[in-house]
């Protein structure tokens, strides 16, 4: 017969090896977690520092000294009425719808969305990629010539659009100069590379 000792001394063997079995796979998965965190840890630094890196590039203006989206801010002086102004544009837009007037560049494929107080709402596609940017002109009447300013914005719709050869600035300087506007009286254009793409580069006869 098996004693109450050797039983004993059977159990406690048993839980020991129970034990240790236990506390070896416990350092494996602790070995495993600490692999995973390490490489989790190493990635969110990796991309942060990515990131950092290329903020200060694109923000340096010597390194890039465009938008960061591809895009474009113009402001324009004008003697006439803001009405008149809008309208022109309204009309200008009209006559562009069509890609019969393309030619060799991009003056056509223009469209109206709406002209709501202040502001007129448009689109411009390309003839060519049929990539569609989004244009608005928002007119103030000047109180000291009784004239009006107006501020006109172009964005490619397309996210990942960072260069255009300054398409966007010819979407609105090219809308502006078929409506005759740059005749007049006190016409004036103000923008520059820092918040329009590709502005010094463009060629609107082109694009």
């Amino acid at each position: 017969m098996t004693s109450w000792k050797q039983v004993t001394s059977l159990m406690k063997t048993k839980i020991l090896e129970r034990l240790d079995l236990v506390s070896l796979k416990g350092r494996r998965s602790t070995t495993c977690m600490n692999r995973k965190m390490k490489i989790i840890i190493f990635l969110s630094l990796s991309f942060i520092i990515i990131g950092i890196t290329t903020a200060c590039l694109f923000h340096n203006p010597t390194i890039f000294k465009y938008p960061l989206h591809a895009s474009c801010n113009v402001t324009w002086t004008f003697k006439s009425k803001c009405n008149d102004v809008a309208s022109k544009l309204v009309n200008q837009i009209s006559v562009w719808k069509t890609n019969e007037t393309c030619g060799t560049g991009q003056k056509c494929l223009y469209g109206l969305d709406s002209l709501n107080g202040n502001t007129l709402k448009a689109t411009h596609t390309t003839p060519v990629k049929r990539y569609v940017d989004d244009l608005t002109f928002s007119f103030y009447p000047n109180t000291a010539t009784s004239g009006c300013n107006v501020v006109g914005h172009s964005e490619s719709r397309v996210w990942y659009a960072i260069l255009d050869y300054g398409t966007n600035y010819c979407n609105l300087h090219n809308l502006v100069d078929g409506a005759g506007l740059q005749s007049d009286e006190l016409y004036s254009e103000l923008t520059r590379d820092e918040i329009c793409t590709q502005y010094t580069s463009s060629n609107c006869e082109k694009y």
